[in-house]
């Protein structure tokens, strides 16, 4: 999803949701806290993960509307995961989504990966312009290659603030 989490819907209805690969390589070691409990009702931008590292924070949202049923505390407990097993014991919530309606916007298969790499390409442009405002500018991803696990972390408040802006739609910090 655009939100820069994944979506793995099972033949219930039910979807199982994390948080992209993206994020996790901008990060080295985050606090993940799972921001809703089984039984809450969540809605479509409501935020649903904080990661924090260094005095930093990062809001996930919601790509999605509906009901969540399962919350997956391991992660919480082993942030690691995000990097380590993303699809498999990296998820963050099972929900039900309010309608197939809500389904209508995510990204399906070659359009998931043109997004994607459209979105490595306006991160390498957004690394390379917050130097302008500084006396060094960072070498990141110039070659085209991934960028350096971590990355973000390093970086200061304003530089996490506009990347939460342009990468996570988030139009204001939400602190938590």
């Amino acid at each position: 999803a655009r939100s820069h989490t994944w979506l793995n819907l099972f033949p219930s209805g039910k979807v199982r949701l994390g948080v992209d690969d993206f994020i996790g390589s901008m990060l080295d070691s985050p606090t993940v806290t799972i921001l809703h409990r089984a039984g809450d009702k969540i809605r479509r931008g409501d935020p649903i993960i904080s990661l924090k590292e260094n005095g930093h924070q990062m809001v996930i949202c919601a790509p999605i509307g509906g009901l969540v049923l399962t919350v997956n505390e391991k992660l919480g407990e082993d942030p690691s995961l995000l990097r380590t097993s993303l699809f498999s014991d990296g998820w963050t919530y099972t929900i039900q989504p309010e309608g197939l309606s809500e389904l209508k916007d995510l990204l399906l298969g070659e359009e998931t990966r043109a997004w994607m790499q459209g979105e490595f390409a306006r991160l390498r442009d957004f690394f390379a312009g917050i130097g302008r405002s500084r006396t060094l500018a960072p070498a990141v991803l110039q070659d085209g290659g991934p960028p350096i696990p971590g990355l973000l972390t390093s970086m200061d408040d304003g530089v996490w603030e506009q990347f939460e802006q342009q990468f996570l739609q988030v139009e204001k910090k939400v602190e938590l």
